[in-house]
């Protein structure tokens, strides 16, 4: 088998045990695979990554801007990518951490604008960073203070009392509404 890089153990290890679908084929050049079964992958993680390695113990993947369905990378190398898959709140900010970033944060109209034209408006909600989980009603950056809010008329609402997570609304002029965490949707990373 050829060698992986030192962060694919770790990572995949992570994602399988957090239960998430590999879909991704694995094989050379010629599409040739000394792993014959998704158990035998998963054997082979375990045994190079040994333990349950915690989250914080991630190496991430640092590859160039553009992993996601769309992209933007600034003039001082900040890189936001859109990723058009379902995934809660959680599940995505995992995900872009293994990217070596976390889900993006807007501290200003420009970039909200740059941020909501990455989302098709068919599909017109992605994730953000922000959340008022730690005390309801006062929203963060993951714990940092708001300096900018572009909130839709009459939100943040908390509907039905468990609306705690930020999503961009491309069809809405690139607004912001709080969902539920747990509902399934695209998200935007930033690293």
């Amino acid at each position: 088998m050829s060698e992986m890089p030192s962060f694919v153990p770790k990572a995949l290890a992570s994602l399988l045990l957090l239960g998430a679908a590999c879909t991704t084929q694995v094989g050379g050049p010629g599409g040739e695979s000394d792993i014959g079964d998704i158990e035998d992958l998963s054997d082979a993680v375990s045994a190079e990554a040994g333990a349950t390695p915690a989250p914080d113990a991630l190496v991430p993947f640092e590859g160039p801007c553009g992993e996601g369905d769309a992209s933007f990378e600034t003039g001082d190398g900040i890189c936001f990518e859109y990723f058009f898959e379902d995934s809660s709140w959680a599940g995505a900010r995992l995900k872009c951490q293994i990217l070596g970033g976390d889900l993006a944060r807007i501290d200003d109209a420009g970039t909200n604008g740059i941020l909501a034209s990455l989302v098709p408006t068919a599909f017109p909600e992605a994730w953000l960073l922000g959340s008022d989980t730690a005390s309801e009603g006062v929203w963060t950056w993951d714990g940092e203070p708001m300096s900018y809010q572009n909130w839709r008329a009459g939100e943040p609402n908390n509907g039905s009392g468990v609306e705690n997570c930020l999503q961009v609304l491309s069809d809405q002029g690139g607004t912001w509404d709080d969902r539920n965490c747990n509902d399934l949707t695209s998200y935007i990373c930033q690293r």
